[in-house]
């Protein structure tokens, strides 16, 4: 197994537990770069990861003036989220994360219908509207910026502190997964139209229809990952969890 993920974890798992003990409270600046490689005395490298994993868990924000920062998490559950990350299987991972995404944001989507406000669904709208413009000019990293956005949105949208919590602990562990089934042929296009059925049925306050299209729309995103060239796939378990 190689060795560089296990030393961003390890020095993940150490700012965590921080943070959960108190002894680093929302606001608080985190070590910079060069203290926390004296400390656990690694190179720069596994420090970054460690920090870009926190940074998309949404556990710490990342200035280039202020440096990394502790932020005011809405609930302490997403700390035992991103211990989870940390912890997952590497041999079955991606199969898991699309079991857990085919039922949760499902839940999200259905919720979303019953609770969005109008300027929230005017919000996915636009961000909609953002990916179709994406997806025509074949940008591929802001497409996949963009479909982070959007189902963070959804989230917000559900009023459910849990699933927005769940949201960006996910958008972490999804990165490559993300790259990887963009580079496919017709991918883009595909989840752009998807994207819109989900929307819609928010749009009309149809929470079964909302849930069936998230359920459509995950599966659907499986099968092409599952299409790509097995050298491709990412081992999300070793790659992103570090």
């Amino acid at each position: 197994m190689p060795r560089r993920p296990k030393l961003a974890a390890a020095v993940q798992q150490d700012i965590l537990d921080d943070i959960r003990s108190g002894r680093s409270r929302p606001g608080d600046p985190i070590a910079t770069e060069i203290e926390l490689m004296a400390r656990f005395g690694v190179s720069r490298t596994p420090i970054r990861e460690a920090m870009q994993s926190l940074y998309l868990l949404g556990i710490v924000d990342i200035s280039p003036r202020r440096g990394a920062t502790v932020r005011a998490l809405p609930i302490e559950s997403v700390l035992d989220l991103a211990l989870l990350a940390g912890v997952m299987d590497p041999s079955q991972p991606v199969a898991d994360l699309f079991e857990f995404r085919d039922v949760v944001e499902g839940a999200i989507a259905e919720l979303a219908a019953r609770h969005a406000t109008e300027a929230q669904i005017e919000g996915i709208r636009d961000i909609l509207a953002r990916n179709a413009a994406a997806v025509a000019a074949h940008n591929g990293a802001e497409g996949q910026r963009i479909d982070v956005l959007f189902h963070a949105a959804i989230a917000e949208a559900s009023g459910n502190l849990v699933f927005q919590a769940v949201s960006r602990a996910m958008s972490g562990l999804l990165a490559e997964l993300r790259r990887i089934i963009g580079g496919i042929p017709g991918a883009p296009e595909a989840s752009c139209a998807e994207h819109q059925q989900i929307f819609e049925a928010i749009a009309r306050r149809d929470g079964s229809a909302a849930r069936q299209a998230s359920h459509a729309h995950i599966r659907s995103t499986r099968a092409r990952y599952e299409s790509a060239p097995p050298k491709r796939r990412p081992d999300i378990g070793r790659r992103q969890i570090g």
